[in-house]
């Protein structure tokens, strides 16, 4: 795998949460984050199985609206900066090896300002719900988890009797 996939490929796997963590709010059905199914979003845990009032959903919506107008401009510098790099490294002609670290080194810094963010979110959305309430998504992510683990033993099963055949 050459170095340009390889950092491609840490980039997309590293945003790809919290890019879903961050959608837009307002385009969810609800007004909040529209996530596409599995365990998307800064607080996906934190809500699943749960029923909020609609305090506390005014509340998340307002954490979310918040905490995006933060992040998009980071996520657009991080763009930027990931296109610089990109820039660099598919121009003919020598690489300024200085000036991609430096980008390279930008780019860690949006990462680490952005999953900052992302753990700031799910603080100030855990500190809207009930004691009852986190319990309960505790309750039904460990029962996810669970599944889960049986899903990658079926699926390790049948992968290692296909192969023995």
């Amino acid at each position: 795998m050459t170095r340009k996939s390889w950092m491609a490929g840490a980039l997309f796997a590293a945003l790809l949460p919290f890019a879903a963590a961050v959608a837009q709010p307002g385009d969810g059905p609800d007004g909040g984050p529209h996530f596409h199914g599995g365990r998307h979003g800064p607080d996906s845990a934190l809500l699943s199985g749960v029923t909020l009032t609609d305090a506390q959903s005014a509340q998340i919506k307002t954490i979310h609206q918040t905490n995006w107008a933060t992040a998009k401009p980071l996520m657009q510098q991080l763009h930027s900066t990931e296109q610089q790099i990109e820039a660099a490294l598919l121009a003919s002609g020598n690489v300024d090896t200085a000036a991609i670290t430096a980008l390279q080194t930008t780019a860690s810094s949006l990462h680490a300002q952005l999953e900052q963010l992302h753990l700031s979110t799910e603080l100030q959305v855990r500190n809207v719900l009930t004691a009852s309430q986190i319990a309960t998504a505790a309750s039904t992510h460990a029962q996810v988890e669970a599944l889960h683990q049986q899903m990658h033993s079926l699926m390790s099963a049948g992968a290692q009797s296909s192969t023995e055949q």
